[in-house]
């Protein structure tokens, strides 16, 4: 009888070693790109009341008595337009003819005339100014 180790008499091989190759690691998961920063919110554009003010500062530092005429948001709403009538402040009384309106008793001074004014509508910035006198 052959040695086998089995009881049945069938002859066991020996085993057949098959020599383990290592498969190269797949790459670790990629992060995800980062998240692109969030745009800053766009910049704030004046009212019509703040360029008219603006307006009226302008007037009052360069010596005009100034009354509203027109204020209009142009150029691709970047540029308010302001347009005051206005003359030459060198009396700064409050008769009859002053500069609050031209009421009753409004005289024809003159010196009247108008005053435009264009401002940049994000940030206030003077950017033509015209007197017509």
């Amino acid at each position: 009888m052959l040695q086998t180790g089995c009881a049945a008499g069938v002859a066991v091989r020996p085993p057949i070693v098959v020599e383990a190759r290592r498969l190269p690691m797949p790459p670790p998961p990629s992060r995800p790109a980062p998240r692109p920063l969030p745009l800053p919110p766009p910049p704030k554009k004046l009212s019509a009341h703040e360029a008219v003010a603006l307006g009226k500062d302008w007037c009052h530092f360069n010596g005009y008595a100034c009354r509203l005429d027109d204020v209009e948001l142009k150029k691709n709403k970047r540029v308010w337009k302001v347009e005051f009538d206005a003359y030459r402040d060198s009396h700064r009384g409050r008769g009859k003819g002053h500069a609050k309106g031209r009421g009753k008793g409004h005289r024809k001074h003159s010196d009247d005339g108008e005053v435009k004014l264009e401002f940049d509508a994000f940030n206030g910035r003077l950017l033509k100014a015209k007197t017509d006198f």
